[in-house]
């Protein structure tokens, strides 16, 4: 799997005590008759799986420390992150629900893992924007 993109030029030191948790989670319900058996953050795009966008734009951003939860399909998401080739001093985990827990109680199952500060992300949506 390529690794994803690092931008060092635009890591911001106060980052350092972040953790961006990423909801992987969701059935996709209304992707479903287009991605196949493929959770919806493994859905391709541009020739790549969604989550690989995110995931890069994260690593682009300075993001170090990330913690995917998943849910519908879960197996696949962790196969897919302990594939990842993050940049030095990078971590990925990944925390599968036994049952649907909803955006929250997600959040919350994994906060024992997690940085001082979180910035929660979806794993379906990509907004390129700059971290302040």
């Amino acid at each position: 799997m390529p690794e994803p993109a690092a931008h060092p030029e635009t890591a911001r030191p106060w980052l350092g005590g972040l953790t961006a948790v990423v909801l992987a989670g969701g059935r996709g319900t209304r992707l479903a008759p287009l991605i196949d058996n493929v959770p919806k953050p493994l859905a391709r795009v541009c020739g790549r799986p969604f989550l690989y966008w995110v995931t890069s734009w994260l690593i682009g951003q300075g993001v170090r420390d990330l913690v995917f939860t998943a849910g519908h399909r879960g197996e696949q998401i962790e196969k897919w992150v302990a594939g990842l080739h993050l940049p030095e001093n990078s971590r990925a985990s990944c925390r599968r629900e036994s049952s649907p827990l909803g955006t929250g109680g997600a959040i919350l199952a994994c906060l024992d893992v997690c940085e001082d500060s979180v910035l929660v992300v979806n794993a379906d949506t990509l907004l390129l924007a700059e971290l302040p």
